[in-house]
């Protein structure tokens, strides 16, 4: 059963201060939320997004802060700030965002890109992690954990993320060179790392969100404590060095709740009565209806038994469209044919459907990521869906929550979820402040991390490995 909660019960269990926290690509403080609810001690936060701290700084107004790109910080400027020397900090925090990496990402093909992403020019967005890391050697907290999308760990992007694991756990590591090193870093800083992806809804969110949190322990925590092994990287491969059992790091991950998740309608069966949902409802209702995909989205059922998508109601409805065309005028079949693919290198074209090509001439099936689709009938909208009342609902995102992608459809009603309602689903409580535009506050949502997946996490370090030590 989902239990809400307020912004006061989130302060009264900070004033516990059990553990400091520093946290960085803060957002509007999803991470620190949950942080806060385990008990721990927000010292400082980094974002460089001015809503995401004006936001952050509406709720927690204490909190010091950086308004800047990580890339154009030191870890001699964190540790001034919060008034620590190195070792002192007991967690730093990061969730760095790596939008080629996520499930629906472009994957290698969008790496080493400069694009606009959240509103600024951003270049190599997926190598942030590394800024972290740089960081965490200078500021040497007795633990890390740094969140992202589970499309790090995927075989596409092993390599990566192994890179990544070997930054974060030795100053001396191939990875650092001259030109990323810190020269102010010790002579020698390591950490012990554990990985496992996480689904917020075995830890009391109503929303299935898989996501990998990465934990290094500092070395000398465990030093004499832990049995050694031989070390290996990801896949099995000897690094050569010794590491600590990888079991004994099992105990960072806390367990799954007992029961059922928490569904929708136990999180916001109740908001239709909240008169701020209803202005929202409103307005997000108005916006929907000038859509062009209007007519296939209000064809959808409502208050589904299994989770549908969008995309064979943009099927069917443009199938019955080009049939009632083609009946008009048989010419109009051939300007606009109802099958029609473009391969994107050699330009051959083919007019039938996919499904029926068969094998290209070294006997592999054709890969529908190498044509272009040009057919007047497309299977598009596949990622906009409606679950079930009495499920979590699938993962809330950045644009799929915003009102022109609105790719998270309300379970009984024709249009996305309110700020009101998205805020239950991420876990936040009712009076959690959110500024900007509405469009700002629904992105800033879906950036969090689910505050009460990490409260579960950081109680558990915190019991594990910071009260009183291994």
């Amino acid at each position: 059963m989902y239990q809400n909660y307020t912004l006061a019960d989130v302060k009264e269990s900070a004033e516990r201060k059990l553990f400091t926290v520093f946290s960085t690509f803060a957002g509007g403080g999803g991470s620190s939320t949950g942080y806060k609810l385990a008990g721990g001690d927000v010292r400082g936060v980094l974002e460089f997004q001015k809503v995401g701290i004006r936001t952050y700084l509406q709720n927690y107004p204490k909190t010091k802060f950086f308004c800047k790109d990580i890339r154009n910080v030191t870890g001699e400027q964190v540790l001034k700030r919060l008034g620590m020397e190195p070792g002192e900090l007991d967690i730093f925090d990061g969730s760095p965002p790596c939008p080629p990496f996520s499930m629906s990402g472009s994957k290698r093909k969008g790496w080493k890109q400069t694009k606009t992403v959240y509103g600024f020019q951003q270049t190599n967005i997926e190598d942030l992690s590394f800024d972290v890391a740089r960081m965490v050697h200078v500021v040497r907290p007795k633990i890390f954990i740094c969140e992202n999308v589970k499309g790090m760990t995927m075989e596409y992007a092993h390599d990566h993320f192994q890179s990544i694991m070997d930054a974060f756990s030795d100053s001396n590591s191939p990875y650092w060179t001259d030109d990323t090193r810190d020269t102010t870093w010790p002579v020698e800083s390591r950490y012990e790392i554990g990985w496992k992806v996480l689904n917020s809804k075995d830890y009391g969110v109503p929303q299935g969100r898989e996501r990998v949190f990465i934990v290094g322990i500092r070395d000398d925590m465990y030093e004499g404590k832990l049995s050694p092994r031989e070390g290996f990287d990801l896949w099995g491969e000897s690094t050569g060095r010794k590491a600590i059992n990888s079991g004994m790091l099992e105990k960072v991950f806390p367990n799954k709740l007992s029961g059922e998740p928490s569904t929708m309608r136990q999180a916001i069966g109740d908001m239709m009565g909240n008169e701020d949902n209803i202005k929202e409802h409103e307005e997000i209702m108005e916006a929907m209806k000038k859509q062009k995909r209007w007519k296939y989205l209000s064809a959808m059922p409502l208050d589904v038994e299994k989770y549908v998508e969008m995309g064979k109601y943009v099927y069917d409805g443009m199938m019955e469209e080009w049939n009632e065309e083609v009946n008009k005028d048989p010419e109009f079949e051939r300007a606009n044919p109802l099958h029609h693919f473009v391969h994107r290198v050699t330009k051959e074209e083919k007019f039938t459907s996919f499904d029926t090509w068969g094998k290209d001439p070294e006997g592999n099936d054709y890969k529908l990521k190498d044509w272009e689709n040009k057919s007047y009938v497309k299977y598009s909208g596949f990622q906009v869906r409606r679950v079930p009342w009495d499920k979590p609902s699938h993962t809330l995102t950045e644009r799929g929550l915003q009102i022109g992608t609105c790719a998270h459809l309300h379970p009984g009603e024709h249009r996305g979820f309110t700020t009101w309602e998205a805020k239950r689903l991420i876990s936040l409580p009712d009076d959690y402040h959110l500024d900007g535009t509405l469009d700002e506050k629904l992105a800033r949502i879906g950036l969090m991390v689910a505050p009460l997946q990490m409260k579960h996490l950081a109680e558990n370090v915190y019991k594990e490995y910071l009260q009183g030590g291994i």
